[in-house]
């Protein structure tokens, strides 16, 4: 009876949160996708065919954000979290897991660390530790006007050289990328004790923000720290090198239990 119960409760509900693609053969493992500043998660479904057999993926839905667009935008980094928790648990399967990229990094953190549920693995990545969130430069050109925003942004990659040859463009991406600033600039990490849930560390080699030495901070933030990954690459190592992310979600699926005790030392892949 209480097994019934249970998957009753793990029933899917239709909600706005999560997108996915029809090319996952697979329903179960889930893996939930966390999108850096400016970014739609959306992006990161292109590794989903490399995936399929083997996970589903699935993009966060922020309001505001890509299909949600014409949603108000949650400035409220708290009632986002305590948001996407509560739909997590309503519509995961028993295993899932949790991947974010920079400021998604963070979220997916603290969700991991609000969920009733309990996710099987946290993959964060270019994302600094949360005692080191935000970091000075986030604060700082979290207040920036827009045309100096954008310059200073140039500073992470992602974004043209010239996109301020393009004011209409660059406005848009300003308005968006600087309210996630502005997100991210509110954080405070409240002390407490480790997660339980696993996680794993990665960093472009090339990132000129985050630091290799900086991502294996994250040990003292999980009682089962699976390893640390420094891959070639910049903070957007993924969009030139797409099969070293899918490697690495591919090799933390296959770890068992035990295995994820033992920990991995930092190497150049």
């Amino acid at each position: 009876m209480m097994d019934f119960l249970f998957q009753q409760r793990k029933k899917s509900k239709p909600t706005p949160w999560f997108y996915t693609t029809e090319e996952a053969q697979v329903k179960s493992p889930v893996l939930y996708c966390f999108a850096h500043a400016g970014g739609n998660a959306e992006d990161y479904l292109r590794w989903q065919s490399k995936l399929s057999d083997v996970i589903q993926m699935r993009a966060i839905c922020i309001p505001g954000t890509g299909r949600r667009y014409k949603e108000e935008y949650i400035k409220n980094i708290d009632l986002l979290v305590t948001q996407i928790a509560s739909a997590i648990d309503d519509n995961s399967p028993e295993q899932y897991y949790l991947f974010g990229h920079s400021m998604g990094g963070i979220i997916a953190f603290e969700v991991a660390n609000r969920v009733s549920s309990h996710a099987s693995g946290l993959i964060v990545s270019a994302c600094a530790a949360p005692k080191d969130v935000p970091s000075k430069r986030v604060v700082e050109m979290s207040l920036l006007k827009d045309e100096e925003f954008i310059k200073k942004a140039l500073f992470f990659g992602g974004l043209p050289d010239n996109l301020l040859d393009f004011p209409e463009t660059s406005e848009l991406i300003a308005l968006r990328l600087k309210r996630d600033f502005q997100l991210i600039s509110k954080y405070c990490y409240q002390e407490r004790a480790p997660i339980k849930t696993p996680i794993l560390s990665i960093v472009g080699s090339e990132d000129p923000h985050i630091s290799s030495q900086s991502m294996r901070e994250w040990e003292s933030f999980t009682e089962k720290y699976i390893g640390h990954h420094t891959v070639t690459g910049n903070h957007f190592y993924f969009d030139k090198y797409p099969d070293l992310i899918v490697n690495i979600i591919k090799n933390t699926l296959a770890l068992s239990p035990n295995a994820i005790n033992e920990r991995y030392s930092s190497v150049i892949i």
